[in-house]
């Protein structure tokens, strides 16, 4: 019966560390849109002039 609560407990886990990941990115969107938005760089994108936000990329308009 232990694996049950193993089971919950790494589920929890995995589920918490997901959570955690995805606010770290919506926090670095928003960050990065009040950036643009102020005339800011915002976030360098990795390919094809867009950021991992959907942002353009100023300097190449």
């Amino acid at each position: 019966m232990w694996y049950f609560t193993w089971i919950l407990g790494t589920s929890l886990a995995l589920l918490l560390a997901i959570g955690n990941a995805m606010l770290c990115e919506a926090r670095e969107c928003r960050q990065a849109s009040e950036e643009a938005n102020a005339g800011g760089a915002g976030v360098k994108p990795r390919s094809g002039g867009r950021s991992q936000c959907g942002l353009n990329n100023p300097e190449e308009d």
